[in-house]
């Protein structure tokens, strides 16, 4: 099953990073560069107040957080803002005992740190069967529109 982000919310945190990255204090690589994807089992909706300890993560064979996650720019990234990491694939390598639905995914700092931002899927994917996957990429727009003074 294909998903691709449509709208995650961010950590204040990240909210902070990024716009230190926007006005040229550190790079967007020094944000999201290196980050880990999750997915998450639990019926939560990430918030700017999530943190890691909110999300419950899935326990099927073939599941593993994908790292380090790499960033490039989609388009005209000076103008459009369109950042995105390849397209991940996970896919169960033996039957789950029991099935498992994963609600969404999250990306978290690096060895389980802190929560950067997550997003729950409109329709759950659902893991009951050898050869069941969830294909994700995640696409990041930076897009500002900075008043123009007179």
């Amino acid at each position: 099953m294909f998903r691709r982000s449509v709208n995650p919310v961010l950590a204040r945190a990240s909210v902070v990073a990024l716009m230190n990255a926007l006005n040229g204090t550190i790079g967007l690589a020094e944000v999201l560069d290196g980050a880990e994807l999750r997915l998450f089992t639990n019926a939560i909706t990430p918030s700017k107040d999530s943190v890691f300890a909110d999300f419950a993560e899935p326990t099927f064979t073939g599941y593993a957080p994908v790292t380090p996650l790499t960033w490039s720019a989609v388009g005209n990234a000076g103008t459009d803002g369109l950042y995105n990491d390849t397209e991940v694939n996970i896919t169960c390598t033996a039957t789950p005992t029991p099935a498992e639905t994963v609600e969404g995914y999250f990306l978290c700092a690096a060895g389980g740190g802190a929560f950067l931002f997550g997003e729950r899927f409109e329709d759950p994917v659902g893991i009951a069967a050898i050869g069941d996957q969830l294909s994700l990429q995640i696409v990041a727009q930076l897009n500002f529109q900075l008043p123009v003074s007179a």
